[in-house]
């Protein structure tokens, strides 16, 4: 083997190699962006089960929560005509990563749940 080959093959290798460690950092950062999914949904779950047994939705109220990641939730009403005019309404349970609501940024929601109740059930709570 000449002096150029071997420098031609450290090249190849060397190619091959950050082509490598930059798909494991992709790879990587697409694990962790669906584990914070996966926690946002495991906690609006949660918050929807919590909700619907006491009988009372917090719409357009907003909250924190700890654990297992720092997390923020917004209920709003969401309108929806159709919905309307066979009796129900829509509201909408977002759910962020904290650190996300401090960026000037608007956040991306890790979770969005609609869930649509009826008019007079919300009229109802408090």
């Amino acid at each position: 083997m000449t002096l150029v080959e071997v420098l031609a093959s450290l090249v190849l290798m060397g190619v091959l190699l950050s082509g490598i460690l930059l798909a494991k950092a992709r790879h990587t950062a697409q694990l962790v962006k669906a584990e914070r999914k996966i926690a946002a949904v495991r906690v609006a779950d949660e918050l929807l089960s919590q909700w619907s047994a006491s009988g009372a939705y917090p719409v357009g109220f907003s909250g924190s929560i700890a654990k297992p990641q720092p997390m923020r939730w917004v209920m709003n009403e969401h309108a929806n005509e159709a919905l309307a005019e066979v009796g129900l309404k829509t509201i909408r349970l977002t759910v962020y990563a904290d650190t996300e609501l401090n960026s000037l940024d608007a956040p991306e929601p890790l979770a969005t749940v609609d869930l649509a109740i009826p008019i007079a059930m919300e009229e109802e709570n408090p």
